[in-house]
């Protein structure tokens, strides 16, 4: 007997869930030998049609300098759009104060 209210994911998710883990798991794998692996190694596999190595290097660093800027802006976005407290379309209640000028 299925409960639909219940805290564990159904099967369909389960099994997604472990495609997108081993997917994931075998990207950074795949990553990690192509980052650390003379080139030399990787044409004698037969391997030859790769990326210059900057970009093992470029790619991260560049998403880990995005994040601060990404939380800056997000923040300064929404310092533009929220209205003044003194707006009339600010929400007030009963047990809000009044600005007084």
């Amino acid at each position: 007997m299925s409960n639909k209210n219940s805290p564990g994911p159904s099967h369909e998710r389960a099994i997604y869930g472990f495609v997108m883990y081993m997917s994931s798991t075998f990207a950074l794998c795949l990553y990690l030998i192509w980052a650390y692996l003379p080139k030399s190694w990787l044409h004698y596999v037969g391997l030859t049609y790769w990326p210059q190595k900057y970009w093992a290097l470029a790619v991260p660093v560049y998403c880990s300098v995005c994040i601060p800027f990404l939380y800056f802006f997000y923040t300064a976005y929404n310092f533009t759009i929220t209205l003044p407290l003194d707006s009339i379309n600010t929400m007030q209640g009963k047990c809000t104060t009044k600005i007084v000028k």
